[in-house]
């Protein structure tokens, strides 16, 4: 039976590739001087290459249009996909990875500086395995319910390197995000517990 128009609605989660960021040959693009070296970085010899910020306060920027199947009257799940490049370190070594946005309407431009709108609900601190060149995935952030307004065309999303107090040198493989998928008028209704770091 069917018991209304939002039949229990499953998290949909969408990958962007940290190769696909528009600053990654650009050293303008990046917080700090970085020489106008390619920031691309292959993860061991694995066929896997992401960002490597060459320190704290880097960051790397993404700019996209806000996907119309994005049911942003509910929350806008992110976490970052990442990885040591080999420095291995020990178990419980942390890095803290923090996502800013800019909501823009077409005909105007993004500024230059990091974006300056934090998560709502901030990514916490990962820890390393203590195995090199593995694939981690932080836990989620999240954008609250109603805090992108209809009126924004793109996002400019900076993912910033905020903390590496080990000295890991991490690499950026990519961002994932997790949405209730808007597939009818109104806001869709979601009784669906915050996506977990699994």
């Amino acid at each position: 039976m069917i018991k209304d128009r939002n039949i229990g609605y499953k998290y949909k989660t969408e990958f962007m590739s940290a190769y696909t960021f528009n600053y990654y040959e650009l050293a303008t693009h990046i917080k700090g001087t970085i020489g106008g070296a390619s920031k691309l970085s292959e993860i061991g010899a694995l066929g896997v290459v992401g960002v490597k910020p060459t320190g704290a306060d880097d960051f790397a920027r993404l700019t996209f249009p806000v996907p119309s199947y994005w049911d942003t009257e509910n929350k806008i799940f992110v976490r970052c996909i990442w990885s040591d490049n080999g420095a291995g370190g020990t178990a419980g070594m942390e890095v803290t990875w923090a996502v800013w946005y800019q909501e823009k309407a077409y005909s105007t431009a993004p500024t230059a500086a990091m974006g300056t709108t934090a998560l709502d609900s901030v990514i916490a601190a990962d820890a390393h395995t203590g195995v090199a060149d593995v694939i981690h995935a932080t836990k989620w952030g999240a954008i609250d319910a109603g805090q992108i307004a209809s009126t924004t065309d793109y996002l400019t999303v900076d993912v910033e390197l905020a903390a590496d107090g080990n000295d890991m040198d991490p690499v950026l493989v990519g961002i994932e995000w997790a949405y209730v998928p808007k597939l009818t008028s109104g806001t869709q209704v979601s009784d669906l517990a915050d996506p977990t770091d699994a």
